[in-house]
């Protein structure tokens, strides 16, 4: 686990830090990514617009920023957003640049930069310039992403051949796409605030075949994972034509577009193993889709368009979609007894190795409309938790919640995306909604008055840390709560700034790893009041117990090289004494400030959230839990623990 301390920022480039399960800031502090898909094609608002809404209006700290890697024929009405020639090399024919407005104008004037890598600047330079944590992800054609052999590229190989036989080991394609991310990382890699390269959105590394696309391989999860490696090495090579980013994270997924029963293979940690505390795996939720996109229960057959000749599926839709049909069910909607009848076998059906199937084919009735259970947040719960909550504890690794959301003719949207939110919270995942400027208009927050509201409500709340918390147990008419330091549920700075908390990487902490007061400038006793860096843990406190409550306190610390201590208090009141180590220089649970003074406690005066409050005394104290009980007679450092309290986050209704 990690210990927090107060220290000073780190070099620029500034950049995450990976620690287990949590992410870290360029100042070391805990964070959790939250934000939004951000469209950088979209000419009808500015940049600085977008990054300042997202930053300062709806409290937001990341955006997910596509870079395509895509061809459009001549007569497409994409022809002119295309990045890469028929040949896969980056184009250049435009210069980019901010007019009056601060909109993104385009002329057809080349100037030896890349159409995408100067495209991608623009927004960047704003977002970045906010603080917004970007991370940038690749896009392509369908023919790509699928490893279809389609004109103009059926001779190229496929885009996942990575040197593995029996597949192409001379795949012009797959280099072509090296040279596309050598591009954007020499291009980023020195810019502050990128949160890390997103190698490839919902690949489908399942459509490679042995011989032909009707001859799948069943588990492509080599496939993928070599594909993702291989790019990963070509970002990170010193030599040999590499980016030389060796401190940038990368963002990955599964196969079937970052489906989360993908994680029931273990090899997918092949990646981490590669690239150790430098991987944040993604994962999204688009179901019910009907539902999502048209709040209808199914939509009727596509029509299909008659192209002109140099068409393809490759390069985007040959149909005209169908049209909402069926139910307008509203959510929420009853819960399914038993989730995992989604993936039951069936005779005749798919084998039983093929989840993915078995989950689509149940997931729709014989009509082919949604199974409305979807529509519950039970559905959620087991869809992120089923193999994809097991793999990111198995693995210690972070997941983000990288696409949801829904139209807004939908019934019951705005609750349909708080349960999400809330579950993914739960889970200890970040969050990235589809979209902000991006996706069909209904789908989007900008321009959406109810979702503006609603989100910037949520924003505001979670940086306040009124909605964050851990719940309290009731242990049998005693209460009991267990928190990771690194899981504070909000800091608050010294004023001035001259301490912070930070990561504390100590081998003998709980996971290796703690938070650390720190000085920014200079050291010295500070007091527990607005002047000293703060630590707020939210708690839940059961109504099944009896108030007022004494809860005694217990802090896992290390001093440092003399008795620096904590300040601690409840609901923003210090306490008169303090928390200090009779042995300083080692972890150890700690209840008082001496033996001789008196146990710590605070007084609980009634259920619901309050915040348990921890004040740096000195610079380098390292906090690694905090731990309240009711049992007086309790001592974590000879009993056994109790089991950590359950994150949750209570957003406010819409």
């Amino acid at each position: 686990m990690s210990s927090l301390l107060a220290a000073t920022a780190f070099a620029t480039p500034k950049r995450l830090t990976i620690r287990g399960t949590q992410i870290y800031d360029e100042l070391g502090r805990p964070i959790v990514l939250r934000g939004a898909n951000v469209n950088a094609n979209d000419g009808s608002v500015a940049p600085a617009t977008v990054a300042d809404e997202m930053k300062n209006t709806y409290k937001m700290n990341c955006v997910r920023l596509p870079v395509e890697f895509k061809y459009f024929p001549y007569s497409h009405p994409s022809y002119d957003d295309r990045t890469i020639d028929e040949n896969g090399d980056l184009i250049d024919l435009y210069s980019y640049s901010l007019d009056a407005a601060g909109l993104v104008v385009r002329q057809p004037i080349p100037n030896t930069v890349p159409d995408i890598v100067e495209l991608t600047q623009l927004w960047v330079t704003k977002l970045t310039e906010q603080g917004l944590w970007t991370y940038l992800e690749a896009r392509l054609n369908d023919c790509d992403a699928n490893a279809e052999k389609a004109e103009p590229n059926e001779n190229d190989g496929d885009i996942y051949a990575a040197g593995q036989p029996p597949y192409d080991t001379t795949s012009l394609r797959h280099t072509k796409f090296l040279n596309f991310w050598v591009a954007i990382a020499n291009a980023f890699k020195n810019t502050d605030y990128i949160a890390g390269y997103g190698i490839l959105a919902e690949p489908s590394a399942s459509r490679v075949a042995t011989s032909s696309p009707s001859n799948p391989t069943p588990q492509p999860v080599t496939i993928l994972t070599n594909f993702q490696i291989s790019v990963m090495n070509k970002i990170s090579a010193t030599s040999g034509g590499g980016a030389g980013d060796t401190w940038t994270p990368f963002f990955v997924g599964t196969d079937f577009n970052y489906d989360t029963l993908q994680f029931r293979y273990p090899d997918y940690d092949a990646v981490i193993a590669a690239y150790p505390e430098r991987c944040i795996f993604e994962v999204n939720v688009l179901m019910p889709k009907p539902w999502i996109q048209h709040g209808w229960s199914k939509t009727t057959p596509a029509t299909q368009i008659i192209p002109p000749p140099e068409w393809n599926p490759c390069y985007g839709a040959t149909t005209n979609p169908g049209t909402p049909t069926g139910t307008q069910y509203t959510y929420p909607q009853t819960a399914l007894a038993n989730y995992d009848d989604l993936i039951a076998p069936v005779v005749g059906g798919p084998e039983d190795w093929e989840l993915e199937k078995l989950f689509n084919y149940h997931r729709v009735d014989a009509n082919g409309e949604m199974i409305p259970g979807l529509l519950n947040r039970n559905f959620f719960e087991w869809y992120l938790q089923h193999y994809a909550a097991g793999f990111m504890a198995t693995n210690k690794v972070p997941f983000v919640l990288d696409q949801f959301g829904a139209t807004t003719a939908a019934l019951g949207q705005l609750s349909y995306e708080k349960d999400l939110i809330e579950t993914a919270e739960k889970l200890g995942l970040g969050w990235t909604r589809w979209g902000y400027n991006a996706g069909s208009s209904t789908r989007q927050i900008k321009g959406n008055a109810a979702v503006e509201t609603y989100y910037g409500t949520v924003g505001t709340k979670i940086a306040n840390g009124e909605v964050l918390g851990h719940a309290a147990l009731d242990t049998g008419g005693a209460g009991v709560v267990r928190i990771r330091a690194e899981h504070v549920s909000r800091q608050i700075a010294a004023v001035p700034d001259n301490f912070r908390w930070q990561l504390y990487d100590e081998a003998n902490a709980i996971d290796a790893v703690g938070l650390r007061a720190k000085a920014v400038s200079s050291g010295g006793t500070v007091p527990a009041d607005a002047t000293s860096p703060r630590l707020d843990f939210r708690v839940k406190f059961p109504s099944t117990l009896s108030y007022p409550k004494t809860f005694y306190v217990w802090v896992r610390m290390r001093d440092g090289t003399s008795s620096n201590g904590v300040w601690y208090g409840l609901d923003g009141t210090a306490s008169s004494g303090q928390l200090a180590s009779a042995s300083p220089n080692s972890w150890s649970w700690v209840k008082r400030h001496s033996n001789n003074s008196a146990a710590a406690s605070v007084s609980v005066g009634s259920s619901g959230f309050h915040t348990f409050n921890v004040w740096m005394n000195k610079s380098n104290v390292a906090v690694d839990e905090v731990l309240l009980t009711t049992d007086s007679s309790y001592d974590p450092n000879t009993a056994s623990l109790p089991s950590y309290s359950v994150r949750r986050i209570e957003l406010p209704n819409p």
